[in-house]
């Protein structure tokens, strides 16, 4: 497996041996500019300056002799001493010239048998061999003839020495153009060395920048597309975790390598593939339990038996004269109404935080409490929640037709609904094979009974007094009653929610006023005044059930004689 550790050791591995090729080429190329250039010092240069040598030896040599000789011509003073002084500088100089002839041969030979000097050179040098050795082999002459030259001179024979000094002329084109052949060929190739070590010397420069430039178009060609690569990773994972994040959905990564990050994208994609696994838990649980708790159950922090008191606001709703409905309409007409009308309902609760405790039938169980809805705001979310599900049943009822399939003989179709706040126990409840997050305790009778209230005062949405003093800055309403209900020894003030704040008609703000003032005076007993007041309501609002119900019953305790101590409570005997 590739790690990130090793593409990094690798990239630097491979930039080193591309750096020691460069050093190694380098050293190679310095090797043989050194060659060239000892070659050039310890060669060339000494080779010409032994034809140096012997070109300017054999020239004063020989200037010397006819000096002298001119001399003792014009009966110079002291020419004979002069000839014995020279001679034995001339013969000194000989034998230095004979070492010098044999350091040159031995040079010559070397380089003619070194087998890493190329052909040319080395056929160049044999010929200059060759003539050294023909230029060596006349020296010894040359210096004879000097010799016997200069034993004239010594004499006094300046006629003999000036016949003596005729042999020096075959030695002439020898030591001249000869000598000098050598000497420029010399040069040629002392100068083709030189040139041959700065071309190499060039070379080594170009080829230092060449792989300078390599390296580093190299280094940095795969460095790029190393770190594009590793980048191009991390980006999709960085993309991946903020759509998840997000929640825009888990879209599982493709794996394009084995190191660190290929691992990481493994590893995301587990995650993911755990993610999607725990939302279709969700999704199917949620179906049959508030997907809030089945969140809380998956989280290993979660899911424990643990029940408190808090308080929590009930609802309860039920479809008026479903059973009558039920007679009139096939099974899977009645379920697809019932889905339909749930669908709307589980909407409308859950988008103000309430959790969906049951379905019995028809009827819908619900609740809000802490920390889906925080502070006090569980009877605010309840009360709303309710409004929007009349909205929704209204809604439902003008494409009722569409639902049920009926062009014609539509049923009535309307809900009852019903909410309490107070104390509760709120928790996980039941066997170890079977559980419940719900709520239980008197206000869910209480809430209960105030759905079924709505009978008896042809409303749609009743709440007790907690509830209504929690809710009154969010919602329109007007009492309705004092009431004793089934199971409550207490009376309870009912209240109705008629619509959100501040979205009253008029006329439904001319209807509550007058209701209000016709409670008061019910109970206060002025039953003219309060029946003035309900029949004020009812041309109001006709179909105003409250109204009506107080005028009906106004009607009948004006018969009856009433106890002293009646405060208006109205005790309710139905269900």
């Amino acid at each position: 497996m590739m790690t990130l550790r090793r593409k990094i050791v690798s990239l630097t591995l491979c930039i080193l041996l591309l750096f020691m090729a460069t050093a190694a080429a380098s050293v190679l190329l310095q090797s043989e500019i050194s060659e060239q250039f000892s070659g050039v010092v310890d060669d060339y240069l000494p080779l010409n300056a032994a034809v140096a040598t012997i070109d300017v030896f054999t020239d004063r040599y020989e200037l010397d002799l006819m000096r002298l000789a001119a001399g003792l011509r014009e009966g110079g003073v002291g020419a004979g001493a002069l000839v014995q002084q020279g001679e034995a500088e001339r013969l000194h100089q000989a034998r230095a010239l004979t070492t010098t002839f044999q350091t040159a041969e031995e040079q010559l030979n070397q380089f003619v048998q070194d087998p890493r000097a190329s052909i040319e050179k080395r056929v160049a040098m044999a010929d200059i061999r060759g003539r050294f050795g023909y230029v060596k082999r006349a020296l010894p002459n040359f210096i004879e003839v000097g010799r016997r030259m200069s034993e004239a001179l010594n004499a006094g024979r300046v006629e003999e020495a000036a016949r003596i000094a005729a042999g020096f002329a075959p030695y002439r084109g020898l030591f001249g153009e000869d000598l000098t052949a050598v000497r420029d060929e010399l040069a040629a190739l002392t100068a083709s060395a030189a040139g041959e070590a700065h071309r190499l010397n060039r070379g080594l420069t170009i080829l230092e920048i060449v792989m300078l430039g390599l390296a580093s178009l190299l280094g940095i060609s795969v460095s790029m597309t190393v770190s594009n690569r590793m980048m191009a990773g991390l980006e999709r994972l960085i993309q991946g975790t903020r759509q998840v994040q997000d929640g825009h959905g888990y879209e599982m990564l493709p794996v394009t390598s084995n190191d660190e990050i290929g691992k990481l994208t493994v590893a995301f994609n587990h995650m993911v593939e755990d993610l999607r696994a725990k939302d279709r838990i969700k999704e199917t649980f949620g179906k049959f339990v508030d997907p809030r708790i089945v969140a809380n159950l998956l989280d290993p922090a979660g899911g424990k038996d643990l029940a408190e008191r808090q308080v929590a606001t009930v609802f309860f709703s039920d479809i008026k004269g479903f059973s009558g409905l039920g007679e009139l309409l096939t099974a899977t007409t009645l379920v697809k109404l019932l889905n339909t009308y749930f669908s709307e309902m589980t909407a409308a609760i859950h988008a103000r935080n309430g959790i969906i405790d049951k379905f019995v039938g028809d009827g819908l169980m619900a609740f809000w409490t802490a920390p889906f809805s925080r502070g006090e705001s569980h009877a605010t979310d309840a009360c709303l929640a309710a409004l929007a599900q009349q909205r929704a049943i209204r809604e439902l009822r003008e494409h009722l037709s569409d639902v049920l399939g009926l062009r014609r003989e539509l049923p009535e179709f309307s809900v009852r609904m019903g909410l309490a706040t107070g104390d509760l126990v709120v928790g996980t409840i039941g066997s170890p094979e079977a559980r419940s997050f719900t709520v239980i305790g008197d206000t869910v009778n209480l809430a209960s009974r105030l759905e079924g209230a709505n009978k008896a005062y042809e409303t749609s949405i009743l709440v007790d007094e907690t509830t209504f003093q929690l809710a009154q800055n969010d919602v329109e309403s007007r009492e309705i009653d004092f009431l004793a209900v089934l199971g409550r020894l207490e009376p309870v003030r009912v209240y109705e929610i008629i619509a959100p704040a501040g979205c009253l008609s008029v006329a439904e703000q001319q209807l509550c006023g007058l209701f209000a003032e016709g409670l008061a005076a019910y109970r206060a007993r002025d039953w003219d005044q309060s029946e003035r007041c309900f029949a004020q309501c009812l041309a109001v609002m006709p179909t105003d059930g409250p109204a009506a119900v107080f005028h009906r019953r106004i009607k009948l305790l004006r018969g009856k004689t009433l106890p002293t101590d009646w405060d208006g409570v109205w005790q309710l005997t139905d269900k």
